[in-house]
């Protein structure tokens, strides 16, 4: 990790979107996964995303937590709104 994370002082479920956040010591508020990909990994890279690999929002661990262009997240949206859920 290269520069020192604000501390998550609380978590909650955004209404409008249902993705989990983290409200932080710096009265800041981020996504729950984007926290832990930043946590583990570092800063996201410009032009990418995280995605849920196994496409549950409520599972944050690391180990699901995928980095993509903003172009592959919509491939894998467009296959999973197709029905093409067995294909990764």
């Amino acid at each position: 990790m290269s520069k020192k994370l604000p501390r998550i002082t609380g978590v909650f479920q955004d209404k409008r979107t249902g993705y989990m956040k983290a409200r932080l010591d710096n009265n800041k508020i981020t996504s729950l996964h984007r926290y832990i990909w930043r946590y583990h990994n570092g800063s996201i890279p410009k032009g990418c995303q995280i995605h849920h690999d196994n496409r549950n929002i409520f599972d944050n661990r690391i180990e699901n937590l995928i980095c993509v262009t903003i172009q592959e997240h919509r491939e894998i949206h467009i296959k999973m709104n197709k029905g093409n859920m067995s294909e990764k």
